[in-house]
């Protein structure tokens, strides 16, 4: 997403950045906070919040300093089985950290292809063959693409979201693909949102939204 903001920090020429002054983290606790995200080569995704920008581009920073001057990395999975990884000396954490302990039910390769509503695994080779759930819903299918009306019902969704939940009024402006990730108000004012936790929101009410037969 593009702001006025100008980075303060020297961040590395390749290191792509992004930020707002108005995001919405949803959760137990939802709240909204100034943002500033980067993504350094080999460093995983940094974040940082504040009152500010400057404040959040000033905490990620730091984040990135411990990062990069750790003593040495040391991966833990920390229960995951993916390959992804939190180094126990500073904050790093990222995928292909481990090894991928996940096999795939047929050829028992490692994979994080495929998981089955069975909770197996599937490489790309066989993930044609894992069964697939009889209690799929219809909202959800990933089998195909989304459709314009399944747009237009997470468009409405969100805005649904910020009137009830947060008191948000003005007029959304939606940029993105088919899960919008950011909204503009008519003065240029960013929200951002968390995609995956507002499935909720919408699957409650599928019959309005969709008008499904």
């Amino acid at each position: 997403m593009k702001t006025d903001y100008i980075n303060k920090k020297e961040w590395p020429s390749d290191c792509f950045t992004q930020n707002g002054d108005y995001g919405i983290v949803l959760g137990s606790k939802p709240y909204t906070t100034a943002f500033f995200e980067a993504f350094p080569k080999d460093c995983g995704f940094i974040r940082g919040e504040g009152d500010n920008i400057e404040q959040a581009e000033e905490k990620a920073w730091i984040r990135y300093q411990s990062i990069i001057n750790c003593s040495g990395h040391e991966f833990d999975g920390r229960g995951r089985t993916d390959g992804y990884g939190y180094c126990k000396n500073c904050s790093l954490s990222k995928s292909g950290a481990l090894p991928i302990l996940n096999k795939c039910k047929v050829c028992n390769d490692p994979t994080n292809w495929r998981k089955d509503f069975k909770g197996k695994y599937w490489c790309k080779k066989h993930g044609r063959l894992a069964p697939k759930d009889p209690n799929e819903s219809r909202f959800w299918r990933t089998d195909r693409k989304h459709p314009r009306r399944y747009k237009k019902a997470c468009k409405k969704a969100y805005h649904n979201l910020l009137i009830t939940k947060y008191g948000i009024k003005e007029k959304i402006t939606y940029k993105g693909g088919a899960l919008v990730n950011y909204g503009y108000n008519s003065n240029g004012k960013c929200f951002q949102f968390n995609t995956f936790s507002i499935r909720k929101t919408i699957n409650s009410q599928p019959k309005n939204y969709l008008k499904l037969k």
